[in-house]
């Protein structure tokens, strides 16, 4: 994996290394209410073809490539052992990809040019201490901080919200975030949420997209994400997942 890529798996996962129970906002980015859990769409299964793929971007058509993902439905797309399925827009021309020096379960993009990419990682709380979103979210913030440093990612003020993931309260929060290559600047929104879900243990869902000079379609897409997308993710095992060899 290049630095590049590296850098936009740190923006995806660390981008909320401030956001550890913060209070609730409600920014201009983001209107309505947060989250609202919804029966997902369907769910693209190992072994379906991926078609259609949107064409590479130039200097001023990555807000078009991001278009589909703010009216296509919804699907899941599940990890190689079917433990986690994440809401995705437009499932099915999403490619499953590896993060590189990076502990996750799964990882998304959208796009030759990785113009949106998601990720899910477990991470454990201390021997004993049971999971909230709360706790998931400070944990998160120890993990991603030292991310954020290696790949060079440097993020905004950090928002937030709580919404509700099968009657539990679930911490969501967004930010933006650029690195510098050269004489390039790459430019970044995302968001994640963090969930209780395995006893002692939690998971991380995160989103990252890209944008050049025109914002707003990737700040929209975003928008869509904490409106919709987290209160849908599906964790079907009881203890942690992980990533099968």
């Amino acid at each position: 994996m290049t630095r590049w890529w590296a850098a936009l798996a740190g923006l995806t996962l660390g981008c909320g290394a401030t956001a550890a129970a913060p209070a609730p906002q409600s920014p201009a980015a983001v209107v309505g209410p947060a989250v609202a859990p919804a029966t997902p769409g369907p769910t693209v299964t190992e072994g379906e073809s991926v078609e259609g793929e949107p064409p590479e971007e130039g200097p001023d058509e990555l807000a078009e490539i991001l278009l589909p993902l703010l009216s296509e439905p919804w699907g899941l797309r599940s990890d190689k052992d079917n433990q986690v399925r994440l809401p995705l827009p437009d499932a099915r021309h999403w490619k499953r990809i590896r993060y590189w020096g990076v502990d996750h379960l799964v990882g998304f993009r959208f796009g030759k040019h990785y113009e949106a990419t998601v990720v899910a990682l477990p991470l454990d709380l201390n021997e004993g201490v049971e999971a909230t979103s709360r706790r998931c979210a400070r944990r998160f913030e120890a993990w991603a901080r030292p991310q954020l440093h290696n790949y060079g990612v440097d993020v905004g003020p950090i928002s937030s919200t709580y919404g509700k993931w099968r009657g539990k309260e679930l911490v969501i929060a967004w930010t933006e975030g650029k690195v510098d290559f050269g004489f390039k600047r790459k430019r970044f929104v995302g968001a994640w949420a963090a969930y209780p879900a395995y006893g002692t243990s939690c998971l991380i869902y995160g989103v990252a997209l890209q944008w050049k000079t025109q914002p707003d379609t990737a700040r929209e897409v975003r928008a869509r994400w904490v409106k919709e997308a987290f209160g849908r993710t599906v964790t079907l095992t009881t203890t942690k997942p992980y990533r099968h060899p």
